[in-house]
């Protein structure tokens, strides 16, 4: 079946699968467990439930496709680590502290840690990454694949089912974007989960003790009915004991009675007689709920919380209503999707839907694993360089024999083009010789400024009302950078009255075939005995030009010049 695939749950009172087909669900199937039998079929190596896994696989019709396992195992362990890191660093810390959580090495067992929602930082808001752990023994993981290798599937991931209810449960809390705390409680089969947070912020999240198969159980103990109901003999009705299958029923139908109300009229039983079996329950789930957010919220955000149930447990009836006025906490409806009738529980759909990328395959299973994918590799490997090799071969023959047919066709010539050929070597051999001839010129003679014609060119542009105090020349004696005179002094004014500029003595010295560039430094307007001047410097970029003697070989001159050309010149 191409691209089918099978996702198994395994809990105490239900071994449930869904069928998948390009991702979405196309087939269910469940079987119901006794979960007084789960201690000892873990003892067994599952073996116990290979009658019932085999029944699920054949209804299924998924012998031999590829199998995720979600379970509720006796070792495994699933939890959120949140730190303001991200990356490597924010993984690193997670799996340093599912180790400090776990009492077995980590090293040696199964472990993974993925990335379960990232919040981004704000202004008065520090960005955070939760991130989704979780760990389990090497021979717990071992004893889930040959479970289901002996019922006819191929594994290829092992979770906590525990795993996929934390992925739903931050990412729906992180959705919550008001600015008032939504406490989230998904009460599930055998375990609850809690949830705080607003703004789009996670503030708690922890595990809560507490299920729907826990009210069940609770309900299987002994009770004596107070109504009317009396033997055959006329005496009062002796106590009866639920199966777990009429447990589970009455809890579906009646949920959280009221005192009054009839529960089971052919037994009896009325609301006063089984609300004490289930109270002790309830209530610590009440304490566990309001430590988590008395301790885990800031006092104003505690006085607007608002409380939403989901999960199996939302579906009891009253429960909900029960939990919320026992909290002093107004009940919302949760902002999650309809449920829908699947065939199977709502644990398992959540599985399916947000099935998390971990997987705790045992150590031996992941190296066979990964020795298949490299044998694959191989094998992929050297069938493309077959192909290549063929094609290849075949281009290589098709080339030759067109080249063979092309030199028959071009015997003739065949004579004038090895002379052409010649001649071509003998013209690169030359051009070779002149390159690197030109560049041994270049090297010895390159290009150098000619600082005697740059001073001369600055007397003849500089006129009479331009004074320079200094003159710096320089450079590195590079032909890739520019040689550069440094012009320091004082502009007066042109005509008495007139303000002293400099754009004339820019130009003059800009359209100088000489200058490559100016560039204006600093001024300053002053007053000198003349009368009212302006301080400049300007920077002149010269331009190289090829040296033909070694007359001047200094690398840096300065002088004064006026108009009337260099008075004072020194080398540097």
């Amino acid at each position: 079946m191409q691209g089918a695939r099978v996702v198994i749950s395994l809990s105490p009172s239900r071994l449930e699968g869904v069928l998948l087909r390009a991702r979405k669900p196309v087939k269910t199937a469940a079987v119901e467990l006794d979960p007084t039998e789960w201690a000892a079929a873990w003892t067994d190596r599952l073996r116990p439930l290979d009658a019932e896994l085999r029944t699920l696989v054949k209804d299924l019709g998924a012998s031999g496709l590829p199998a995720e396992v979600y379970h509720r195992g006796p070792d495994a362990i699933a939890s959120i680590f949140s730190c303001p890191a991200g990356g490597r660093a924010a993984r690193e810390a997670a799996s340093l502290a599912l180790g400090d959580q776990v009492p077995f090495d980590i090293g040696l067992n199964p472990s993974d840690v993925q990335v379960a929602i990232r919040e981004p930082g704000g202004r008065r808001r520090v960005a955070r990454t939760h991130l989704l752990v979780a760990a389990d023994r090497d021979a717990t993981a071992a004893v889930v694949a040959e479970w289901a290798e002996r019922g006819a599937l191929k594994v290829v991931r092992i979770a906590p089912i525990d795993a996929a209810h934390l992925l739903w449960l931050v990412q729906e809390v992180c959705a919550w974007k008001e600015e008032h705390v939504r406490v989230l409680l998904r009460i599930g089969e055998h375990r609850s989960m809690l949830g705080a947070g607003k703004c789009g912020k996670l503030l708690v999240i922890r595990h809560v003790d507490f299920g729907v198969e826990q009210l069940v159980d609770a309900l299987t103990r002994p009770v004596q009915p107070s109504g009317p109901v009396r033997q055959a003999n006329g005496q009062p009705q002796e106590e009866v004991r639920l199966s777990h299958t009429h447990a589970r029923q009455l809890l579906a139908s009646a949920g959280i009675p009221l005192p009054t109300q009839s529960v089971d009229e052919a037994l009896g039983l009325r609301g006063s007689d089984v609300l004490p079996l289930v109270q002790a329950l309830l209530q610590r789930c009440v304490v566990e709920t309001k430590q988590a957010v008395r301790f885990g919220l800031e006092e104003q955000d505690r006085e607007r919380a608002e409380l939403a149930i989901a999960g199996p447990g939302s579906r009891v009836p009253r429960l909900a209503e029960v939990l919320a006025g026992q909290m002093n906490l107004p009940l919302v409806p949760p902002d999650t999707r309809e449920e829908r009738d699947e065939g199977v529980s709502e644990d398992v759909i959540v599985a399916v839907e947000y099935g998390p990328r971990l997987n705790l395959l045992p150590r031996d299973l992941e190296r066979s694993f990964e020795l298949r994918r490299i044998r694959r590799a191989l094998w992929v490997g050297a069938g493309i360089a077959a192909g290549v090799a063929a094609v290849q071969s075949a281009l290589a023959w098709t080339g030759a024999t067109a080249i063979e047919k092309k030199a028959l066709e071009m015997r003739p010539g065949a004579q004038a083009a090895e002379e052409a050929l010649q001649r071509r070597e003998e013209l690169l051999a030359k051009q070779s010789a002149t390159a690197a001839l030109r560049q041994a010129v270049e090297s010895c003679a390159g290009e150098h400024p000619q600082w005697a014609a740059a001073l001369r060119e600055l007397g003849n542009v500089t006129p009479e009302w331009v004074r320079l105090t200094e003159v710096v020349a320089d450079a590195d004696g590079s032909a890739a950078s520019r040689p550069t005179l440094e012009l320091r002094g004082y502009a007066m004014a042109e005509a008495e009255g007139r303000t002293p500029e400099l754009q004339a003595y820019l130009a003059a010295l800009r359209a100088s075939p000489l200058v490559a560039e100016v560039t204006l430094g600093m001024t300053q307007r002053t007053r000198m005995d003349l009368g009212e001047a302006l301080q400049f410097s300007v920077m002149v970029h010269l331009v190289n030009v090829p040296r033909h003697h070694a007359d001047f070989n200094a690398d840096s001159i300065a002088g004064v010049v006026t108009a009337d050309g260099v008075e004072e010149g020194r080398a540097r």
